[in-house]
C-alpha cells in the first residue's frame, strides 16, 4: 500500500513528438511523472493493484481525465508497481481547487 500527494497543477500526458529515429515526451510531462515518482510513499507492489486518485485542478480548463491518468500511471510505474498492466481497478476524479492544485491518491494491493 502507498499514498501520494503531488503538489502543483496535475499535468495530462502530452502527445509524443516523433522523429524518424526517436520519440520524445514533453519536458512538462516528464517533470510531472518524476514528481509523482518522488512523492509516492510506499512499497513496490506485486500482483494486481487498485489506484484511487483525485486531481485537484486550478481551473475549469478542459483537460481529459484519461490523459491525466496516463501521466500518473506512467509516473507510478516502477515505483508503486512494476507495470501499469497490474492496475485492475481504477477510480479517478477531477475537482476544482484554485488555491491548492494537486494530485492525491493511494495504491492498494487487490
Amino acid at each position: 500500500m502507498g499514498d501520494f500527494h503531488v503538489p502543483g497543477p496535475p499535468v495530462p500526458k502530452a502527445r509524443p513528438y516523433v522523429t524518424q529515429y526517436r520519440t520524445f515526451t514533453s519536458r512538462r510531462t516528464r517533470e510531472y511523472e518524476l514528481a509523482v515518482r518522488l512523492c509516492y510513499q510506499g512499497d513496490l507492489l506485486e500482483g494486481p493493484v487498485q489506484v484511487c486518485v483525485t486531481f485537484w485542478m486550478p481551473d475549469r480548463k478542459r483537460v481529459d481525465l484519461d490523459n491525466l491518468v496516463k501521466s500518473l500511471l506512467d509516473g507510478l510505474s516502477g515505483q508503486a508497481f512494476h507495470d501499469d498492466a497490474q492496475v485492475v481497478h481504477l477510480s479517478a476524479t477531477k475537482q476544482l481547487d484554485r488555491e491548492n492544485p494537486r494530485t492525491e491518491g493511494t495504491v492498494l494491493p487487490m
